[in-house]
């Protein structure tokens, strides 16, 4: 499946598609980017990892207190997008393994 994206930057737009494989990774990186552009972008067949419906719950409900549970990836790229809105307040944790890593 193919889906064509409209990239604008401040001197030209770009046209093209994009055809990334549905890693964990890849996928919550195209959240964050749904989330960030307010669902001008979209994509299909996200990966079915638990780190990766983990972001996206997050992502859907705003929790006040949030658990990005064993996901680094989760955890990093939830706290820069929490970051970055207005007004938010709450608290992010993860796994005890999680808070440990540097």
């Amino acid at each position: 499946m193919q889906r064509t994206i409209e990239l604008v930057s401040k001197s030209s737009s770009v046209k093209g598609i994009i055809d990334l494989p549905a890693s964990k990774s890849i996928s919550n990186r195209l959240l964050i980017i749904e989330a960030i552009t307010q669902g001008n972008i979209h994509g299909i067949g996200y990966s079915e990892a638990s780190d990766t419906q983990i972001l996206h719950q997050l992502i859907t409900h705003l929790p006040k207190s949030a658990n990005a549970g064993a996901g680094g990836t989760t955890f990093r790229f939830f706290l820069a997008y929490l970051a970055s809105l207005d007004g938010y307040e709450g608290v992010l944790s993860g796994s005890e393994r999680l808070m440990e890593r540097p």
